[in-house]
């Protein structure tokens, strides 16, 4: 990859919002020459998670492009003060350690991290919240896939949205995906809102509708 190439992809990722580490990420990924790879950037937004993949191709002249990202919301997670109270132990350990390890791509690691994590663990799995306690600090991680019912925890918490990036449009900055991620994610809870009043509002009806059609009981002569 030319010098040219490169800053022309940092000026792209730069005019979408992605100001952090820029050349880093890039130059990790583009010293092994792939024809495609992603890129991921993580921003706050108030207490909620923005997360973006940028996904990066090689083009038939061998120059590389931004093709499209990939933002997703993750709303922020309520616990319960006992919940938080160990999420907050868990978010002290180093799992990034752990995980580098685990794979052997760290000759070594302190055994009193190892302990700690898994006393961590072994107290977390008895709180009613586990999985959610899981879910807020390996969300978006190596270990997410380990959080148990991930699926519908992300189902319930997040949203995402593909955005394509092209020269003869303008495209859409990570500011303004978010934007309309929380958009979309108060147009939900909203929908969600009035399915419920519908179906309260339908069981009070049937539930009148049976009471109107019991019959007083016949006495026999």
């Amino acid at each position: 990859m030319n010098k040219m190439n490169l800053e022309a992809i940092k000026a792209r990722l730069i005019s979408l919002g992605f100001d952090h580490e820029v050349e880093e990420k890039l130059m990790t990924e583009i010293c092994f020459s792939p024809s495609v790879f992603d890129v991921r950037f993580v921003r706050p937004s108030g207490q909620d998670e923005g997360s973006f993949l940028v996904h990066i191709e090689r083009g038939t002249s061998g120059e590389y492009a931004v093709v499209h990202y990939t933002a997703s919301l993750r709303k922020g997670i309520v616990l319960t003060p006992a919940s938080q109270v160990m999420a907050e132990r868990l978010g002290k350990i180093d799992w990034k350690l752990i995980v580098s390890y685990r794979t052997a791509a760290t000759d070594s690691i302190d055994l009193s991290i190892l302990k700690e994590a898994y006393a961590v663990l072994v107290e977390a799995a008895k709180m009613t919240e586990y999985p959610l306690i899981l879910y807020k600090y390996w969300a978006g991680t190596t270990l997410e896939a380990l959080v148990p019912g991930i699926a519908s925890l992300k189902s319930k918490y997040e949203l995402s949205q593909r955005f394509y990036v092209s020269e003869e449009h303008t495209a859409i900055r990570s500011d303004e995906a978010i934007r309309f991620l929380q958009n979309r994610w108060t147009e939900r809870q909203m929908q969600q809102g009035r399915l419920q009043r519908r179906q309260a509002e339908g069981g009070q009806n049937q539930s009148a509708s049976v009471k109107g059609n019991k019959r007083k009981p016949v006495r026999k002569k």
